[in-house]
């Protein structure tokens, strides 16, 4: 951000402003699904034709509105990030230019244009589109979570015992995952690296005839890298089972523990009569799309601690004093 100027500091607030407004509306949905599943039977069909339209006018509205609100929340983040990239990246060109010719010999040249723009890619995504993330999700947690205890604050707490469940699956689901994919990575890197030097020294190999040689060594490190892939898809597949294992067992415990609820007539406080199938609908969708979102943010502040580390390496260039300076006005010339 201290690369940014005032006005596009201003339209990154904004971002973020739609963003969490954007996370707290999805949720406000399931408030109304609880009327609309009573009216069904508790209600003659004229009055269920009534109430229903109501509500459907109102869900017509909050669509109305999330669909503003998201497209100012994307438009205003990924657009100001891509500008704040933009001027990131001369910078950082202009202060690895302006290095002295000892400030290349301790790096690694060639990757040097590479760094470049991945770093500030990553700074873009982080102070952009992933910081709106966090926002989305955190406020769809507390929107969500709202909503379930709202509708049901009793049923709500009983129904948070598949919060356990449901983050053990998300764990071990991207825990698998992010494994998996270093170690695929790693292994095509192993390929394309070798792959990458004999290409580099092709009159070399040409010369002493060792094409054959080349290709048989580049094929075993493709057969490391496919061996790899097979893994990471046996972990995937079982670590994706799992996950929606959770994930349907969390629908077999809160729809068993609502349709008891109802048949023993449970008092719910919060509308002040007994559960009806509309508040267990309500409740337990505000509760799992809480639980969900609240999960959905990991993924978001990985990238953002990406692009802290991005953006040390990055400043540490530009904020760099060469030692020889080639703009100095004071400087004489020989």
């Amino acid at each position: 951000m201290s690369t940014a100027n005032g006005s596009e500091k201003c339209r990154i607030y904004i971002g973020w402003v739609f963003a969490g407004v954007t996370g707290a509306i999805l949720p406000l949905f399931f408030f109304f699904i609880g009327p609309v599943f009573d009216s069904f039977a508790f209600k003659t069909p004229e009055e269920a034709k009534d109430e229903i339209t109501d509500l459907s006018l109102i869900m017509l509205y909050l669509a109305v509105g999330i669909a503003i609100t998201s497209f100012f929340q994307n438009w205003l983040l990924i657009s100001t990030g891509a500008s704040i990239a933009a001027r990131m990246k001369t910078k950082y060109l202009k202060a690895v230019l302006n290095q002295e010719s000892s400030w290349y010999d301790q790096k690694n040249y060639m990757e040097l244009a590479s760094r470049l723009a991945k770093d500030v890619d990553s700074i873009q995504t982080g102070i952009s589109q992933k910081a709106g993330q966090v926002l989305y999700s955190f406020m769809m947690c507390f929107s969500g979570l709202a909503v379930g205890f709202i509708k049901g604050w009793s049923l709500a707490l009983a129904m948070f015992a598949i919060g356990p469940i449901m983050m053990i699956g998300m764990g071990i689901f991207g825990a698998v995952m992010q494994q998996t994919t270093q170690v695929s990575r790693k292994a095509y890197s192993q390929s394309a690296g070798y792959a990458e030097q004999a290409l580099q020294a092709i009159r070399i190999v040409a010369c002493f005839g060792q094409e054959k040689l080349e290709i048989d060594n580049y094929n075993r490190f493709l057969a490391r890298a496919k061996e790899a892939g097979l893994k990471q898809g046996g972990a995937a597949g079982m670590s994706l089972g799992f996950f929606y294992f959770c994930i349907y067992f969390c629908y077999f415990y809160c729809f068993l523990i609502g349709a008891v609820w109802i048949d023993e007539g449970y008092w719910n406080h919060a509308e002040d009569r007994t559960y009806r199938a509309g508040d267990c609908m309500a409740v337990f969708f505000g509760v799992l799309i809480g639980l969900f979102a609240l999960g959905g943010a990991s993924p978001a502040f990985t990238a953002i601690n990406t692009a802290k580390v991005a953006g040390k390496s990055a400043f540490e260039v530009m904020d760099r004093t060469p030692e020889i300076q080639q703009d100095d006005a004071a400087a004489s010339s020989h």
